[in-house]
């Protein structure tokens, strides 16, 4: 990246009045406020304004390689033997990556925040992974990557001092996957994340400080199955949609927002939830989307272990204010769910419940009948169809 320099200083400064001066003579901390509001481009063309603001932006917290950086350098259609697999020239590859080294060297002070979001490097992860290793130093506390199927390093779970991670579209090599390491992690967010394709993938956490978990359309292959293990005292917030077999929140007592979304089938959505509720004692608010099926696969086994556990804490009160269900079929493990959280909830104010398309009117009538039956331990409890 051309880094303007100082010699357009007085051509900006002729004519000016006094703006050049007031502009000269701002304290350094509100020109470096005021930088963390322009992109990266565009904070490094206020070096020509005066001396005072010359290579200030090197100074910036941030540094965010997003769709306004790279867009100067356009993406080729293919259309001879000297444009790279993704239709990127290279000399195109180099020069963006040159900027972005450039930029990394030039940086002074401290780096909390970092942001990678460039589409023409997933077919070059050997630059992504160099630009980590450059970043090991930094002591960055909030690390964004979205490179579609970048294959995250090993090197990645050395930055124990980060706070917040996001990963979009990246892919995973191991079956065993752990965030031990991260003792000071508040914020953990996944999406679009692919999964090795094994017999069994295991995911854990454990982040004594973790506040929220987001895990959004990861993809598993067929027949793969996805345990996800939280022993995240601090969680407050967990919001998981996708494939997964099974999830094991081992202690949560801060735990107040969920939601699940279950792709696969629709009474793993209800394990998964009661085992929630149950570990989640100051749970709050409470969301359940299954998937429309035409017809209901029936585990009598998992069936057999919702009614199991629904006997031994039927007496044991949960916090919920609100539950929203989504998709509701009427099937026995989901009324068996529904019957012992109206039972097992005392300050119950709301819940709301929307038909899958798939269920007959003459199901739903009868699904009605058995809410209306249904013991409620609040007493402001509303069923709202």
């Amino acid at each position: 990246m051309d880094v303007p320099g100082p010699r357009n200083k007085t051509i900006c400064r002729e004519g000016s009045g006094d703006d050049g001066d007031k502009i000269s003579s701002l304290p350094n901390n509100l020109i470096e406020h005021i930088l963390t509001f322009l992109p990266l481009r565009e904070a490094a063309k206020t070096s020509v304004l005066s001396t005072a603001w010359r290579r200030t932006w090197v100074n910036r917290p941030s540094v965010v390689f997003d769709d306004q950086f790279w867009k100067p350098y356009p993406v080729e259609v293919a259309a001879n033997k000297y444009v790279g697999s993704n239709g990127v020239y290279p000399i195109t590859i180099e020069k963006l990556m040159l900027n972005v080294f450039t930029v990394l060297c030039h940086h002074r002070g401290p780096l909390k925040e970092f942001s990678l979001s460039i589409p023409q490097l997933s077919t070059f992860p050997a630059y992504v992974d160099q630009i980590l290793l450059s970043l090991y130093d930094k002591f960055i506390e909030s690390l964004f990557i979205w490179i579609n199927e970048y294959k995250v390093p090993r090197c990645l779970f050395s930055f124990r001092q980060l706070k917040k991670l996001r990963l979009y579209a990246c892919a995973f090599t191991s079956s065993q996957i752990s965030f031990e390491e991260f003792r000071m992690l508040t914020s953990l967010d996944l999406r679009w994340i692919k999964f090795p394709n094994a017999a069994r993938v295991s995911f854990i956490i454990r982040c004594p400080l973790l506040l929220t978990f987001t895990l959004i359309a990861c993809d598993t292959a067929n027949g793969t199955y996805l345990d996800i293990l939280s022993e995240a005292p601090s969680l407050s917030y967990f919001h998981c949609v996708g494939n997964f077999s099974s999830v094991c929140v081992k202690y949560a007592p801060h735990l107040k927002d969920v939601i699940v979304h279950q792709t696969a089938s629709c009474p793993r959505d209800v394990w998964c939830s009661m085992l929630l509720i149950i570990l989640a004692p100051n749970l709050r608010n409470l969301i359940i989307t299954t998937k429309a099926m035409a017809t209901q696969y029936i585990d009598l086994n998992l069936i057999s272990a919702i009614q199991r556990v629904c006997g031994l804490n039927k007496h044991k009160a949960s916090k919920l204010l609100k539950v929203e269900i989504n998709q509701l079929q009427g099937v026995r493990t989901e009324m068996c769910c529904i019957q012992w959280l109206l039972a097992a909830s005392p300050e119950l104010h709301k819940m709301e419940i929307k038909f899958s398309p798939n269920s007959l009117p003459a199901d739903q009538v009868q699904t009605l009948r058995d809410l209306n039956g249904f013991q409620r331990a609040s007493s402001k409890a509303q069923i709202i169809i």
